[in-house]
Order: C-alpha cells, then structure tokens, then sequence
C-alpha cells in the first residue's frame, strides 16, 4: 500500500503543476504584425507612396491609424489608412531623405487593442519643382493690338442731356 500511496501522491502533485504552468503558457490565437512594405530596419532606393502592414488575422477598420514622420518630425500620411480583411494600407505623401517612423494602431477581429512602430530609411529625395516651367506658366500671354481709333462725327456721338444752369439768388 505504501507504494500506491506514494504513486498516488506524485502524480496529483504532477497534475496540480500541470494546472499552474499551462495556463502561463502565451496565447497563439491574438493577431500579431506579420510584415511591412517597406519593411522594418530596411532602406528604400525608389520612392515610397504607401506603407502596407500585413497582420496575421483579420483587423477592424473603426480605431486604426497609422502615421508615418521623417526625420522633421512632420506626418507624411495622407488621408485616412484603408483596412482589408488583414491588410492596412496609409498613403504616404513624398517623403524626406533619412529615418522614417511609422506609429500605428489598430483593433483585432476579437477586439484586442495591438500597437507598434517600426523605421526605415529612405534614400530618394522628393521631386522638387522646376522652376523654368513654373515661371512659363505664370507669365501673361501678349495682348493682341487695339483696333485704331476712329473718329466720330458729333451728330454721330450719344446725346449727353444738357442741365440748365440753376442759380439761387
């Protein structure tokens, strides 16, 4: 009997160690960031539009925002991100040479709150405008010339009323 005891006695302390650790265990089923265009710690050699962040379960459009700052410090973003079953996508304006930080947030299809940034360097300067096409544009076109002036007969010219000279006095 003492070995059944014994028995007995370590596998509940087995199962009750069991119960204490599992749990612990993390969760697999939240929705994580699964990638970015461009991605995280990357460095961009053409122009940059959009930055798309992909996730690995479906995300809700109400509460999601994604800005994206150069190395000014100013928001690049424009407008308002699109969401996609478990795409988000934030149209960029051009962006500035150096670091640029995308902060965003957004809600799980179970309504779990999940935020992040990440950075990458961009390399493409913005488009400056020319200026030679800029001033064609904005210089007045030649008038054509004035018809030459003709002149009237008086019996020809509008009738101007005449007023009679009123003295009080």
């Amino acid at each position: 009997m003492n070995r059944y005891r014994l028995l007995s006695a370590a596998t509940a302390a087995l199962a009750a160690a069991l119960v204490v650790v599992l749990p612990a265990a993390p969760a697999s089923a939240h929705t994580e960031l699964k990638s970015t265009v461009p991605a995280a710690k990357s460095t961009t050699t053409k122009p940059v539009a959009e930055v798309t962040l992909t996730f690995t379960g479906l995300i809700k459009k109400p509460g999601t925002t994604i800005v994206v700052t150069g190395p000014d410090k100013t928001s690049y973003s424009a407008g308002a991100a699109e969401v996609v079953d478990k795409t988000i996508t934030q149209k960029v304006d051009a962006l500035p040479v150096g670091a640029i930080t995308v902060a965003w947030r957004t809600f799980a299809a179970d309504g779990h709150p999940m935020e992040g940034s990440f950075t990458f360097t961009n390399q493409v300067a913005p488009p400056t405008p020319q200026r030679s096409r800029a001033r064609a544009s904005i210089r007045p076109r030649p008038r054509p010339p004035a018809p030459p002036r003709r002149h009237r007969p008086r019996w020809a010219r509008p009738a101007t009323p005449r007023h009679p000279r009123v003295s009080y006095g």
